[in-house]
């Protein structure tokens, strides 16, 4: 009881921020979504300095683009978009509009995301396994790799646009149970399937891949395990968790719903 009076008075809150009446039917999703919000708001604040950190690192060393840095970090602020959106899934509750907004920017940084990891799962096979045209003097060879690490933040920014717009032609974006995306109207499943499910972890799993190849091949050159495989360690791990909970949520969905 006394926990469920201070997600009480936090809703309440809440309400008169968005001016509009909540409903406060199910407990149990309001605390799940609640404690969702938050989680992702703290990791919002730990992903400020990072990013922050990335920027003056990045722009003080002036690293080559052929590097990863550009990569890691737009998918870093991509990262920190939607820790930023994911924290306002409280909407849900109180602003049919406002939940709509949040799902429309949380489709197009899932897509996002997904378009600057295989961007980086091609950089990775481009530097493990250079063609002809990148195998030429130094000057050539930063001029085409600067060309296409801005085809990489164009393809990254614009691919979304793609998608972004689907739900609107059968649903829309809102309430999809416990919080903010495609409203779970009609043939949502199919239009989730299409923009998340089915595409999510092909892409995680073709990255995975080319990690476990790029680190074999660090390893086997450098006989030791330096700053750079521990990166993509870091990063398999990651990719590899996200397949997991994704995957997880989208069986569990229907017993959670019924």
């Amino acid at each position: 009881p006394l926990l469920q009076k201070k997600f009480g008075s936090v809703l309440f809150f809440f309400k008169s921020m968005a001016g509009e009446q909540c409903s406060l039917d199910n407990s149990t999703v309001i605390i799940a979504t609640l404690a969702y919000a938050g989680i992702s708001f703290v990791s919002f604040l730990v992903f400020i300095p990072v990013v922050l950190l990335n920027v003056i690192v990045y722009m003080k060393r002036r690293v080559a683009m052929e590097h990863m840095e550009g990569l890691f970090m737009t998918q870093s602020a991509f990262l920190l978009s939607l820790t930023l959106n994911e924290s306002f899934q409280w909407v849900v509750f109180c602003s049919p509009t406002g939940c709509a907004v949040v799902g429309f920017i949380r489709e197009y940084c899932l897509i996002a995301l997904l378009a600057n990891s295989s961007c980086i799962s091609i950089h990775l096979l481009l530097q493990m396994y250079q063609p002809k045209c990148m195998q030429v003097i130094d000057e050539v060879r930063r001029r085409r790799s600067k060309r296409l690490a801005i085809a990489y933040v164009l393809c990254a920014i614009l691919t979304p646009l793609l998608f972004v717009f689907w739900p609107f032609l059968t649903v829309s974006y809102g309430n999809d149970d416990s919080y903010c995306w495609i409203s779970n109207k009609d043939a949502s499943w199919i239009m989730k399937l299409s923009l998340w499910h089915s595409w999510a972890p092909v892409i995680y799993v073709f990255t995975l891949l080319v990690s476990l190849i790029v680190i074999g091949r660090l390893c086997v050159q450098a006989a030791s395990c330096n700053a750079d495989i521990f990166a993509l360690m870091l990063l398999m791990l990651g990719l590899l968790y996200a397949v997991i909970m994704f995957g997880l949520a989208w069986l569990i969905q229907p017993l959670y719903t019924s």
